[in-house]
């Protein structure tokens, strides 16, 4: 089974079969690399959609300690994610900051609060 399927089944069924998963990924998240432990969130994330459990595991977490070890590194693109990613938006909410230097806390709040909307072209008025 993949990592990402595993990690969601775990916190899903709490079926002990899975835990190497959830081992895998603290291992990954905090010693391993920032490409591949942001990669994993990206790629769980819709997986974690409709799963509460994992969802709000994959914020507390996966995310969280991405943010701590690497969120200066990642500020902007972590910012734009946020700005345009409703999904991610929701994710990051579910984020205790305590850990997080304050920094990026702040801008993380900035990108929160300015979500990028989908702008409509209104039609044009003739001109007589």
């Amino acid at each position: 089974m993949e990592l990402i399927d595993a990690w969601v089944s775990y916190y899903e069924t709490n079926d002990e079969q899975y835990s190497w998963a959830s081992e895998d990924v603290i291992m990954m998240t905090m010693f391993g690399s920032a490409e591949e432990a942001w990669q994993f969130i990206n790629e769980a994330l819709p997986k974690c959609e409709n799963k509460k459990n994992a969802f709000f595991n994959l914020a507390a977490g996966p995310l969280e300690n991405f943010l701590s070890k690497h969120g200066k590194e990642y500020l902007d693109t972590i910012c734009i994610k946020t700005r345009e990613d409703s999904l991610f938006r929701q994710l990051i909410r579910g984020v205790w900051t305590s850990g997080i230097d304050q920094e990026v806390c702040r801008k993380i709040e900035k990108a929160l609060s300015k979500p990028k909307k989908n702008k409509k072209t209104k039609p044009k008025k003739n001109k007589k």
